[in-house]
C-alpha cells in the first residue's frame, strides 16, 4: 500500500477503536452481512473490511485491507 493509503488505514482503525463499527463518514461504507462492514480508504482502489465480534465490549476484527480486486475474493467466500 502507498503511504497515503496506509495513513488512511490508520485513521480508520483509530475511528473504529474510538467510535465503533458504523463509519458512515467513509466512502462506500456498507454492510457485507451480519455484523460485517467495509469502506474504501482511497478512491475505488483500497478497501478495508471488518466485523463486530462482540457488541457488549466492542470487539472488532479487521480481516482485510488491500486492493479492491483482492477484496472481491473475500466477498465471494
Amino acid at each position: 500500500m502507498p503511504g497515503n493509503v496506509i495513513a488512511n488505514f490508520i485513521l480508520l482503525k483509530n475511528e473504529l477503536q474510538n467510535k465503533g463499527p458504523f463509519r458512515t463518514n467513509w466512502p462506500h461504507y456498507g454492510k457485507l452481512g451480519k455484523n460485517k462492514f467495509h469502506c474504501h480508504i482511497k478512491a475505488n482502489k483500497w478497501v478495508v473490511c471488518w466485523e463486530q465480534r462482540n457488541k457488549k465490549e466492542l470487539i472488532l476484527n479487521i480481516y482485510f485491507a488491500g486492493s479492491h480486486e483482492d477484496a472481491n475474493k473475500i466477498y465471494k467466500k
